[in-house]
């Protein structure tokens, strides 16, 4: 796949993976949990936050772009890694921390 078929679909599976990993969560823990619209709420500040913040520090890292290509075409080729290194780190990252709060929101806690 060509980096200019790639961004496209990068950009729209960046606005919505979190959407889908929250979903996910509570689908499995919809019965443990004390308040959902306060974990859906919450979960999605979570995941979109630490997408910004990854976003911004996967900018400085460096890219693997090819040496003859042309000024346009190594942008492409820079935007789909970005996103792609983005994406996968940010969902790790998201959910870490979406489970930790599932521990935090469950009616009995456990300790």
């Amino acid at each position: 796949m060509s980096p200019q078929e790639a961004v496209p679909i990068l950009v729209t599976a960046a606005h919505v993976w979190p959407i889908a990993v929250v979903s996910v969560f509570l689908l499995a823990a919809r019965r443990q949990l004390r308040s959902w619209p306060a974990f859906l709420v919450i979960g999605l500040l979570v995941c979109y936050g630490a997408q910004s913040l990854v976003n911004l520090a996967s900018a400085y890292t460096p890219a693997d772009l090819k040496a003859g290509a042309a000024a346009p075409e190594r942008f492409v080729q820079f935007m789909a890694q970005h996103l792609a290194r983005s994406l996968v780190v940010s969902v790790v990252a998201s959910i870490a921390a979406l489970y930790w709060l599932l521990r935090l929101l469950r009616k009995e806690p456990h300790v």
